[in-house]
């Protein structure tokens, strides 16, 4: 007998999907089990312990990453087992909030963060759970690379006294199947802001190199302030070209390509976004089956409903949309997240009276509710439920797989019902600027937004049309450059004041007006290293700027748009705000600072713009930052972290003194920068997107293997790691803070290797990236910014934290400890290197590259420069300046020419990454596009063609070969920035009130 054939085996997968128990005693005790039925049974079972482990996750949704009203677990869920302890790690268990037979989650605490988490803990893995573990931790490491307000935050995921944990954000909300079973279809315009979010979460997906491949209603919440949240990527895999196709998510959600054989694709995903769309509206499905072959047949017979047809009353564009997403052949449907994202911007942006995903938390009581029962498909993993699937062919599903309607018949009502509501509309959106090198700010009308564009110029973008203007020529981006930076709109939308820096290195204050004929130099003095613009006062006569001065203070001004005079508003310490605003009426000036000297946290802080009457304006342990005046000048916004996450709080304000309570206006904003204020309440802000984090794997003769994510405290924000001289310890730099480049940060980890057991310090830096550890072993030598924002060369001790600064600049690249305690750096500017001594301050000039005809490069893809074991031999990567081609090269300091190993000619680069330490190979990474994988390579010094190493990663860099040489850890991922609005908000908050 065949295992198709076999009935126990069909009622076996048949329990498993149906969340019933399987008598596996009465079914493998039988005498008939052939090798190949028994080898099927085993993998049922683990099967079982997966598709029982994500169900308990999925049943305890209520309370945990997942809580929703009227779903809270009973007294006797929540005790804790006396035999478990109250903690695991570091987190601190509060409750149980869900109970498998594989699996608990728990609503913990985590001390070193001060934050609630939901916690996904395996129980100790026997036979069956052991493929278990593991896909546990594959998950974690998967989710921890994705960082985005709209996808679930993942902090990381470990396995501590032989239990495999994963640890996330706790999120309060219902999913989206919850809402639409008790409330009914949803209206167009609900379905199509759900819709913008869902399309931003896949956008951070995507760029993150993932598929999630399980897109549904069962996997997108919405929390109780309004955030949509895409959950679960227990499916998810990287997206690699040509890898096997895989039968993983929820049938009724799969692309048809999916379902053909081919790879999950974004815009596999974007097909499963269609049909969340289509179901909001319909509560049914466009491809709907009992059975995963009756799906498979629709799909070869291109058989399906049609939106237009379910729903004859929603709007054309909707209705468009939908389909587009929907299309059979994935080259007709849209080719990114984003440019669906964009078609359901113009849906919501014309349709009258919407409700915005972000701040509707929960349909209005009064929404019609659909009679009957809808249940869901059991929560069972859809990894599990596909495999059982597949591996046993068409066999009949239950029938909740089909869609139902509230007769519990298949179709739509004729007449579908849909929520109204009357609130306004709050939507977060994207902005997406032309090729850019840095963002400025909106204009007061929010019509306009500044930049500097990719030649360094100054630029305007109309936001309504995309026309860009070029007010500046003059930028130049070459060996002597001069360009651009931070830049704001007059009100009049006349002039723009910027930051320019010249071709002498010094930093200008400048203003021009639209027509980019008269640019003016306001600011420029030898006791002033850097004038950056805020906003321009109501009159226009004053640009409220932070001059950051040579002696380290830093200096808020008024500058006159007239006379260039500077006015004194507020002397700080070595700490600039991060923003600071000008009342309407040009009377206060609010701005945040250190609560204390050595503190990293800030308060508020108000003065008069005649620099009088200065004191603090909200005092708070937690770190508040980045306020500004509202248009009425009645109130400050604020962003604080004061809740656990990084939310928008409003408190009034009458004469510089506070009248009233903070309130909070939105959450959840993740790690972002004020860009400014409108007088329409359009809230324009960068947020940090992006996951970079530390990996290792192990060498040997045909490359590298056993790649794995480095086990670490916090995940998705670490870089730049380095193995101590002996070999012991690994220490890299964890970006953690909530306002980014800030005092404290970024922390310094330093790991024991062979104990797991990992030291961290904060020194008072606002930003590092590690270089190199001192001959000893006991300093690391960073390249950061000090609390003054003094770039430079610095010391950190490794236990203590201490900050040595070895040499200011900000020309200074790729610092490195010689053996003889001197260290190496290269001044860019003269392409010189020198060796200091880092107690004597005493150089000597090395070499002398640029007079050599060698253009070293040392930029964030990878060291670019190291000399050798020898102590003699530099390795290094040098462009070509006429044909823009880069080298990979050798040359002895002292004697003799350089050698060229390996050339890239565009569009291919290369960069130098680290010797092995036999001081007879290179590695080096070779890529195309930033956007796209890098590959590690080596070559012998001998000659002799390159070779790959098997390893490809977005962002691959900063490879560190371990001293005995069997193992390199390096940096994979990029961060980014990107600009956003809230638009509406202020007047949604007042209408409610």
């Amino acid at each position: 007998m065949s295992p198709d054939d076999d009935i126990g085996v069909h009622e076996a997968a048949r329990a498993i999907v149906a969340g019933r128990l399987v008598d596996w005693a009465s079914i493998e005790s039988r005498t008939d089990l052939s090798d190949s039925l028994a080898a099927l049974l085993r993998e049922l079972r683990t099967l079982e312990g997966i598709a029982e482990f994500h169900r308990s996750l999925h049943d305890s949704a209520a309370s945990s990453s997942l809580v929703g009203p009227g779903s809270r677990p009973s007294a006797d869920d929540i005790t804790l087992s006396a035999a478990d302890g109250a903690a695991w790690g570091s987190l601190r268990l509060i409750e149980q909030v869900g109970r498998g037979a594989f699996g608990d989650v728990y609503r913990a605490w985590d001390p070193r963060l001060d934050r609630e988490v939901a916690l996904k803990l395996l129980r100790r893995p026997d036979s069956r759970t052991a493929p278990l573990a593991s896909l546990v931790i594959d998950e974690g490491r998967l989710l921890a690379r994705v960082r985005h307000p709209n996808v679930v935050t993942v902090y990381g995921a470990d396995r501590i006294n032989g239990r495999v944990g994963l640890w996330m954000e706790f999120v309060r909300g219902r999913t989206m199947e919850d809402i639409l079973r008790d409330h009914g279809p949803f209206s167009a315009q609900e379905s199509a802001l759900i819709g913008l979010d869902l399309c931003r979460a896949l956008s951070a997906v995507h760029r993150a190199g993932l598929i999630h491949r399980d897109v549904k209603a069962h996997n997108v919440l919405r929390e109780g302030g309004g955030r949509v949240v895409l959950m679960d990527f227990g499916t998810g895999r990287e997206d690699r070209d040509g890898e096997p196709a895989q039968l993983a998510g929820t049938p009724l959600y799969l692309a048809p390509e999916v379902f053909a054989g081919a790879a999950a694709t974004p815009q596999s995903d974007i097909y499963s976004a269609g049909v969340l769309l289509y179901h909001l509206v319909t509560a049914a499905y466009p491809v709907p089956g009992a059975t995963v072959e009756e799906i498979r047949e629709a799909h070869t017979r291109r058989r399906r409903s049609w939106l237009r047809d379910d729903r004859p009353d929603l709007p054309e564009r909707f209705i468009q949309a939908v389909e587009r997403a929907l299309e059979f052949d994935p080259a007709l449907r849209y080719q990114s997240a984003g440019a669906m994202e964009s078609a359901l911007a113009r849906i919501v942006s014309v349709t009258e009276s919407p409700v915005s995903a972000s701040v509707v938390g929960t349909l209005p009581s009064h929404a019609p509710r659909v009679r009957g029962s809808r249940r869901p498909w059991p929560a069972i993993g859809v990894a599990a439920a596909m495999a059982v699937a597949v591996a046993l062919g068409a066999w009949q599903l239950p029938a909740l797989w089909r869609a139902r309607t509230p007769d519990g018949q298949g179709g739509v009502p004729a007449k579908p019902r849909t929520s109204a509501s009357g609130e306004s509309s709050v939507v977060v959106r994207k902005v997406v600027l032309p090729e850019f090198l840095l963002a400025g700010s909106p204009s007061p009308d929010a019509t306009l937004f500044s930049f500097s564009d990719a030649t360094g110029n100054v630029a305007v973008v109309d936001l309504a049309t995309g026309a860009v203007r070029r007010i500046t020529t003059d930028a130049v981006l070459e060996r002597d450059s001069q360009f651009a930076e931070f830049s704001v709109i007059s009100s009049d939308n006349r002039f723009v004041a910027y930051a320019w820096s010249a071709l002498d290195g010094k930093y200008e204050l400048r203003m021009v007006d639209f027509d980019g004929q008269r640019p003016r130099v306001l600011v420029r003095s030898d006791s002033i290293d850097y004038p950056i613009p805020l906003q321009w006062s109501r009159d226009g006569k004053f640009v409220l700027s932070t001059l950051v001065r040579s002696d380290g203070s830093v200096q808020l001004a008024l500058v006159s748009a007239e006379t260039g005079t500077i006015r004194t508003v507020k002397k700080l310490d070595e700490v600039r705000p991060q923003y600071a605003s000008l009342s309407p009426d040009g009377e206060f000036v609010v701005y945040d600072a250190p609560q204390e000297r050595s503190a990293s946290s800030r308060d508020i802080f108000i003065v008069r713009a005649d620099g009088t009457d200065d004191h603090r304006l909200i005092e708070h342990p937690a770190n508040d930052a980045n306020p500004v005046w509202t248009p009425d000048g009645a109130h400050v916004l604020f962003a604080s972290d004061r809740s656990g996450t990084m939310d928008i709080w409003r408190i009034p304000v009458e004469g510089g003194l506070i009248h009233g309570q903070p309130q909070v206006m939105h959450r959840n904003m993740g790690r972002m920068s004020l860009r400014g204020l409108t007088d329409t309440g359009s809230y324009f802000y960068n947020a940090d997107a992006g996951a970079v984090d530390v990996y290792q794997a192990h060498l040997d003769e045909s490359g590298a293997r056993r790649l794995e994510a480095l086990p670490a405290t916090y995940t998705g924000s670490n870089i730049s790691s380095i193995w101590s001289p002996d070999g012991g310890r690994l220490a890299y730099a964890s970006r953690r803070g909530l306002i980014g480049f800030d005092r404290g940060s970024t922390t310094l980890a330093v790991r024991e290797m062979r104990s797991g057991q990992q030291h961290e310090v904060t020194p008072r830096l606002n930003d590092f990236l590690l270089r190199s550890w001192s001959p000893d072993g006991r300093q690391v030598l960073v390249g950061g910014s000090d609390a003054a924002g003094h770039a430079g060369i610095y010391a950190i001790d490794a236990e203590s934290g201490r900050v040595t600064a070895i040499k200011v600049g900000d020309n200074l690249a790729r610092p490195e400890w010689l053996a003889d305690g001197r260290i190496l750096y290269l001044e860019r500017a003269s392409g010189v290197l020198f060796a200091r001594n880092a107690q004597t301050g005493a150089e000597e000039r090395v070499a002398d590259f640029r007079h050599e005809g060698i253009e070293l490069l040392a930029d964030v893809a990878g060291r670019g420069f190291r000399l050798g074991p020898d102590g003699q031999t530099l390795a290094y990567t040098a462009l070509n300046p006429g044909t823009l081609a880069r080298t990979l090269g050798v040359r002895v300091l002292g004697g003799g020419p350089p050698r060229e190993l390996v050339q890239a000619v565009r569009p291919d680069y290369l960069q130098f990454q680290d010797w092995t330490p036999d001081g007879a190979t290179l590695l080096f990474t070779r890529w195309t596009k930033a956007s796209e994988p890098s590959t590690l390579w080596r070559v012998s010094i001998h000659g002799g063609p390159p070779q790959p190493m098997a390893i490809s990663m977005l962002g691959l860099r900063d490879v560190s070969v371990h001293p005995d040489g069997t193992k390199i850890t390096f940096t994979a991922g990029w961060p980014g920035s990107e600009l956003w609005v809230m638009e509406n908000f202020l007047a949604a908050h007042s209408e409610a009130k």
